[in-house]
């Protein structure tokens, strides 16, 4: 064959209709992402909600008109909601879980000071409360960050521009360093494919704890004093039903505190107060009056340590006491202390113990008081990554104080269950059969439940509902059946200004006098309702103001209804902190 010139028409028609073909596809393969694409969107996002996250942790923490108890209460509610949203619509438990890690460092870099806040609303959120294994992986990548903000702020800031790694990536045959690092948070995990839940669970903790522990003292702790003035008017001071006497009651509490391990797997607090109390109306003697106050916690997810103690001393009438004829304010002095041990035997289950101890000692002749002691078991499985049943058996122990005679042995058979039942419910409630025995006298049987529930009814609003069914000790030896109902609702409307209101319901079964000799049983049974409401505002970080109200009323059984009585108190408290 001759080949056949082309001219320059030719010539330039087919060189038109090549650029054309190449200019289509390209703009064809230019809108289809592909799948690193897709992968790197979705990367930019989680890394956005971590800069948002950040830059509002960082304000409030800032923030020179908020006290520390506010910022931290500010702080959790933030995390929540950002941990909520970022993981909707998320199934796996890896993928939430790196999630997390990456919304830990963002916040802890931003505000250190608050790692421990941090840490624990995202390691309590709904979503993560039942990962296994999240709670240490958590705090470690928390206060690693709180360590080494700049390397945390870079590492968000690099996740934020995914086109700039995209260009190293067309050098090399394996992927950038920055795209791991963006679609997989998580600095221990080693593959691009999350590991398994067990897995999880199983892997050693990095030695960031370790590392924690050696923070200096001074940026692990803190130390505060505070004092609080307070104006009180009772109407009924001695809960009678006749003959009410009413006083101003006015009181002025120093106090200190000391928390320690704020970067540390380990953590803790002491506190302690001293209430100088006044009648201004000679209704009473002045007294001064202790409380103090000690807490301990250790998670590492696996294994979970918790303690927590109180000693008060009350100068006030309640329930038990009416109706004895009173013209005088029974002193009484309380001490509770808690503790729980609660280890993982599987992915999972776990199996939680602990030791309860109260006693209330009444200073006044004539009442006595008691001694509690309870060692419950409960063992845990995992149903649902939020939910868990539980099952378990009690043993308490009751001695009575002041001239009570005999001791109880009290079983408690109990089925339950605990975590995050919807996006915004969440707690643990059981339901028991509890047997009481006290030597010379027939056992006693009662279907009884016990429980927390809590409810986030918007970001600034939650509400809690606490109840119970179970036995007790009376004032005079007697064998108490008390069931309790208590809701409570408090909001955040502005910065500054804190509302809450509650409501309470007791109803109380006085049964026979076992505990004491030579005290004829009456039966009894009573009906104490109470309601609260609050409000506070903060002046500034240093300086708040509250006001409450408290209105109760109890309906008795007894004949002349004399243990009848209403009794109300409004409050004015100054309160300063340093």
């Amino acid at each position: 064959m001759i080949p056949v010139p082309f001219s320059r028409l030719q010539c330039c028609a087919l060189a038109l209709l090549f650029s054309t073909v190449i200019a289509d596809r390209g703009m064809a393969k230019t809108t289809r992402p592909s799948a690193d694409q897709g992968m790197a969107a979705e990367s930019t996002g989680q890394a956005g909600n971590a800069a948002n996250l950040a830059a509002q942790v960082a304000e409030i923490a800032r923030s020179p008109a908020i006290s520390k108890a506010k910022k931290e209460k500010r702080i959790s509610t933030a995390v929540r909601i950002a941990i909520v949203s970022a993981t909707a619509y998320k199934n796996s438990p890896e993928e939430v879980l790196g999630i997390a890690l990456e919304l830990a460092e963002a916040a802890a870099a931003a505000a250190p000071h608050f790692t421990e806040v941090i840490a624990n609303a995202i390691s309590f959120s709904p979503t993560l409360a039942h990962v296994d294994g999240a709670t240490g992986q958590i705090r470690s990548a928390a206060f690693s960050a709180a360590k080494n903000p700049k390397t945390a702020r870079k590492k968000t800031i690099a996740t934020t521009r995914p086109h700039q790694a995209e260009k190293p990536a067309r050098k090399s045959s394996r992927p950038a360093a920055p795209q791991v690092e963006a679609s997989a948070p998580a600095e221990d995990v080693p593959e691009p494919e999350a590991p398994s839940s067990r897995y999880i669970a199983d892997t050693p903790m990095s030695d960031e704890p370790q590392r924690a522990l050696k923070i200096p003292f001074e940026n692990n702790s803190s130390f505060g004093v505070s004092a609080d003035l307070s104006v009180s008017r009772d109407n009924n001071v001695f809960l009678t039903s006749t003959d009410k006497v009413s006083d101003t009651i006015i009181a002025v509490t120093p106090g200190v505190e000391f928390r320690f391990g704020q970067n540390s797997l380990t953590h803790g607090s002491v506190s302690y107060k001293n209430a100088i109390t006044r009648y201004a109306g000679k209704s009473a003697p002045n007294v001064a009056l202790s409380n103090a106050a000690a807490d301990f916690g250790y998670d590492t997810g696996s294994l979970t340590i918790l303690g927590n103690a109180l000693f008060q001393q009350l100068n006030q009438n309640n329930s038990a006491v009416a109706g004895l004829g009173q013209s005088v304010i029974y002193r009484r002095d309380v001490l509770a202390v808690n503790s729980s041990v609660e280890s993982h035997l599987t992915a999972k289950t776990s199996v939680k113990t602990g030791i309860n101890y109260n006693k209330s000692n009444y200073k006044t002749g004539g009442l006595i008081g008691s001694q509690e002691t309870e060692v419950p078991l409960k063992f845990y499985l995992e149903t649902t990554p939020k939910v868990s049943l539980s099952a378990g058996v009690g043993f308490r122990r009751v001695t009575p104080e002041n001239g009570g005679v005999n001791s109880s042995k009290d079983l408690d058979y109990n089925i339950g269950a605990r975590g995050s039942f919807t996006a915004k419910l969440s707690g643990e409630f059981s339901l028991d059969y509890r047997t009481r025995s006290v030597s010379g006298n027939p056992k006693e049987n009662l279907w009884g439940f016990n429980g927390t529930l809590n409810y986030e009814v918007t970001p600034k609003t939650t509400s809690s509902l606490a109840f119970s069914n179970d036995f007790n000790t009376g004032a005079r030896g007697e064998s108490l059946k008390n069931s309790s109902y208590a809701l409570r609702l408090s909001s955040d409307l502005t910065p500054q200004w804190q509302l809450g209101a509650g409501l309470a319901f007791r109803r109380i079964e006085y049964g026979p006098t076992v505990f004491r000799l030579n005290i004829p049983s009456v039966d009894r049974t009573d009906s104490l309702w109470e309601g609260d409401l609050q409000a506070s505002y903060l002046f500034r970080s240093w300086l708040s103001m509250s006001a409450n109200y408290t209105l109760r009323r109890n309906h008795s059984s007894l004949p002349l209804s004399a243990a009848d009585y209403s009794d109300s108190i409004i409050s004015l408290i100054v309160g300063w902190r340093y």
